[in-house]
């Protein structure tokens, strides 16, 4: 079982971060993304109305059906919310997987106790960040 903390992430100005304290082998099961889940139309609306803030929706397309899964609401989500966007390929260490209507994340690679877990939220985010991921994989 993987122990985190949460804390003052070590990219400027992404706030709150996660680090893992316990160290993990590449593809370790770390934990799943919890929130409210809403079929991404109504999500969007939701979002364009104001009602919804639209700051930690993860797109989910394993159920058929375009789902965005909503963790804003800290007593129905966990600690995986926390987790920033990685700036590049070598820092990265987390990756995700949409299956059986969840999105699982998993060990990149082998995680060192002390490490922040990052990942790639995708282009369009990572655009909205100013990141310029350059990576063999995307």
């Amino acid at each position: 079982m993987s122990k985190v903390i949460l804390t003052e992430s070590k990219i400027n100005g992404a706030g709150t971060g996660v680090v893992i304290l316990n160290p993990v082998k590449k593809n370790h099961y770390l934990g799943r993304y919890k929130g409210v889940s809403y079929l991404a139309d109504d999500y969007i609306d939701a979002v364009r109305s104001g009602t919804i803030q639209g700051k930690y929706g993860f797109d989910l397309n394993s159920t058929g059906v375009p789902m965005i899964v909503d963790a804003s609401d800290p007593e129905l989500s966990n600690w995986t919310r926390y987790m920033n966007c990685s700036r590049n390929f070598a820092e990265e260490n987390v990756y995700w997987i949409d299956e059986d209507g969840q999105i699982k994340f998993y060990a990149a690679r082998d995680i060192k106790s002390g490490e922040e877990l990052l990942f790639y939220y995708g282009e369009n985010y990572a655009n909205k960040l100013g990141i310029n991921y350059v990576s063999p994989l995307y």
